[in-house]
């Protein structure tokens, strides 16, 4: 997974929650971010991470980013790429230009401000093989933005069940 930090948030519990899942039912799991608290947790839990500079602005960082996901991704193979909104996607787009056998890319889109929605769809049409957007009123901003509907799924956030009290 890429995400750009993993501190507090709806994206970052999303990450971590999925980690956690994917590594208890034997899966493999890496997460690559610019670190964060969350992060910290994933270690401790057993689960590798990267670190990637994608939290920092500009077109730098994200090429920085593109490169490290590009080489985790030659020293380990993944079926999938899942990743977590727009800069994220784009980087891990960039990532898997260079691999042999490139993996798909999900993209999850958490929400954007309303000006973004147009852009995020021409970029994502681009980079990523499926949109998963965590709502429908995400879901019809970025096909009012150009976004292909065959590319567009919607899977609403929940929440864990062993998080209700």
């Amino acid at each position: 997974m890429v995400i750009a930090e993993m501190g507090s948030g709806g994206a970052e519990t999303v990450v971590t929650d999925l980690a956690g899942h994917l590594a208890s039912t034997g899966g493999s799991v890496c997460v690559a971010s610019n670190g964060g608290w969350r992060a910290d947790g994933l270690v401790v839990a057993g689960i590798r991470t990267v670190q990637i500079p994608l939290r920092a602005p500009g077109p730098r960082s994200l090429l920085r980013s593109g490169w490290a996901v590009g080489r985790e991704l030659r020293r380990h193979p993944v079926d999938v790429v899942h990743a977590h909104n727009v800069r994220a996607g784009v980087a891990a787009y960039l990532g898997t230009r260079f691999v042999r056998r490139r993996p798909p890319i999900v993209t999850s889109v958490h929400g954007l401000a309303a000006e973004d929605y147009d852009t995020a769809a021409r970029l994502l049409g681009k980079t990523a093989d499926l949109v998963v957007a965590v709502s429908d009123d995400v879901a019809d901003r970025l096909r009012a933005g150009g976004l292909p509907e065959a590319r567009l799924q919607v899977i609403e956030n929940a929440v864990t069940v062993s998080a209700l009290p």
